[in-house]
């Protein structure tokens, strides 16, 4: 129940700054963690090519 109205009282402050943003949060961490993963991936595949190369 704490945990309940602290978060209560947090978020209209974050309902604010979410509504400035374009998407939600779920979208935004979403997108975080895909470019992520893409950059993972891509670190990893121009070190396979370029110890193909090598």
């Amino acid at each position: 129940m704490i945990a309940r109205t602290a978060r209560t009282k947090v978020q209209p402050r974050w309902m604010r700054w979410c509504k400035k943003l374009p998407f939600g949060l779920e979208e935004l961490s979403a997108f975080v963690v895909a470019c992520i993963y893409f950059s993972v991936f891509v670190t990893v595949m121009l070190a396979a090519v370029t110890t193909g190369l090598l």
